[in-house]
């Protein structure tokens, strides 16, 4: 089987003035509602992750800082 490539694309070019929407598409009017919100919820969740990496972060440096301490002041007496 043979497959023919062609340096042009399957999609119609479109110049700068030309409207997003073809002929025949449907148009969403809840479109940019539906996005906005999608895009609201993602930067919630981005905030809760860092926020949860921030804290975990603090943490390990805290349980760093103790047994750093704890090992210089026993002076190996463990």
């Amino acid at each position: 089987m043979t497959v023919a490539l062609s340096s042009r694309s399957a999609a119609p070019e479109m110049s700068a003035g030309t409207p997003s929407i073809l002929p025949g598409q449907l148009v969403d009017p809840a479109f940019e509602q539906r996005w906005t919100a999608w895009r609201a919820r993602g930067d919630r969740q981005e905030a809760t992750f860092r926020r949860t990496v921030r804290i975990v972060a603090i943490a390990l440096l805290a349980i760093a800082t103790l047994v750093v301490l704890g090992i210089r002041l026993l002076g190996g007496a463990l």
